[in-house]
This record gives structure tokens, C-alpha cells and sequence, in this order.
């Protein structure tokens, strides 16, 4: 993982400082470099995971700034927030032109590795938002998160996701 190119900053960066900008909040180096790396993740992490990694850029980098970084980036819609397989609360990037999208969003977590895969279906709330209606709600955010066991693992005995132990 590389973050030299400071000269082009990412879509997700560009997005979240307008997002703060049009809050009034301020534009920060350290938010500048949370998003750096959280742009680069292709894979679903934790606030565990994710400040070691943005270390690497700003050592100054506290937890307390990953978790309000965190929390405002899953506000703006530019974070999926899930629980993983040991019920740790797991983010995944939403691309910025696809913000909307989040609010039809499920999230399979496999039982055998703890891989997280998102799904986005645009007609998600279609289906299900009638239920809310029934009940006298109007719906404004559907998640859904489904446990599964791996279909590879189950035939072969090797999970894909799964990583491979240190030799």
C-alpha cells in the first residue's frame, strides 16, 4: 500500500472534506490522512485494523480521531457500517458517486471466515419497505446482514477469504 501521491487526492478524500466543509467543520491533516488510507482499503477493516495503517503517514494519529473520523465518515454515507463475525463493527467504502446506493445495502458475513461481502441492490427497499409501511413506518435506511457458510469451503476445505496461516 502506497500513499506518496499526494498530489492527487482520491474521489473519497475529495468527498468527505466537502462533506466537512459544508458542516463547518474544519479541513484537518490528520482526517486528510485517515481518508488516504481508507480510500486504499479493499477490504472491509476495523478502527483496530485501520490505525496502525495510518500510522505509517502521521504517528500523531490518536484512536479517539480514528472513531470520530469513523462515526462523521458513516454519517455522510461514505462508510458501511456492519457488525463482522465476532460482532466487531466493520467499514466498508461506498464509492462517492454511489452514496445514495448505501441506503439499499446487505452485507453477507461468512460464518467459516469472517469475510465480509457487500451487496448493493437498489430495489432492496422496494421489496422490503412495503413490511415498514404495514407497520405504520416510513422507511428511511435498510440494512441487512446475513450470516453464511462458505459454499467453497463446504466442497473443497479451502476458503479463499480465509487467510493462510504464517509458514
Amino acid at each position: 500500500m502506497s500513499f506518496s501521491d499526494k498530489s492527487a487526492p482520491s474521489a473519497f478524500r475529495i468527498a468527505a472534506i466537502k462533506a466537512w466543509q459544508d458542516r463547518g467543520s474544519r479541513r484537518t491533516q490528520v482526517r486528510e490522512a485517515l481518508c488516504d488510507v481508507i480510500a486504499e482499503l479493499n477490504t472491509p477493516f476495523t478502527a483496530d485494523t485501520l490505525l496502525p495503517i495510518a500510522r505509517r503517514l502521521d504517528r500523531g494519529i490518536s484512536m479517539a480521531s480514528v472513531y470520530r473520523t469513523l462515526s462523521d465518515l458513516s454519517e455522510f454515507g461514505l462508510l458501511h457500517e456492519t457488525r463482522g463475525a465476532q460482532n466487531e463493527m466493520c467499514f466498508t467504502t461506498v464509492e462517492p458517486t454511489r452514496v445514495s446506493d448505501v441506503q439499499n445495502s446487505a452485507t453477507v458475513v461468512c460464518r467459516d471466515c469472517g469475510h465480509l461481502h457487500q451487496v448493493t441492490d437498489p430495489c432492496l427497499a422496494m421489496r422490503e419497505g412495503p413490511l415498514a409501511k404495514q407497520a405504520g413506518f416510513n422507511l428511511r435506511k435498510l440494512e441487512l446482514r446475513m450470516e453464511a457458510d462458505c459454499d467453497t469451503l463446504q466442497q473443497t476445505g479451502a476458503c479463499r477469504h480465509r487467510p493462510k496461516p504464517d509458514s
